[in-house]
């Protein structure tokens, strides 16, 4: 499902790890302990992942992930 998302919007190996556990509810300091990244990069990668769907929100982004 990512896989092919990462095609349509070229998101990162990095946001592709990240992209499921936000669509868990995983909080930001879960995601960095389970990747062994800091926060900040986690929040990095999320603004990045907003940016990429055009959304101010993680469940506008995934909101529009099911809509392709």
């Amino acid at each position: 499902m990512f896989t092919s998302l990462s095609k349509k919007l070229t998101l990162t190996v990095r946001e592709l790890d990240i992209a499921p556990l936000l669509v868990a509810n995983a909080t930001r300091s879960e995601i960095a302990r389970h990747l062994r990244i800091s926060e900040e990069t986690v929040k990095h990668h999320t603004r990045n992942i907003l940016r990429k769907f055009e959304a101010t929100n993680v469940r506008d982004a995934f909101e529009a992930l099911s809509e392709h």
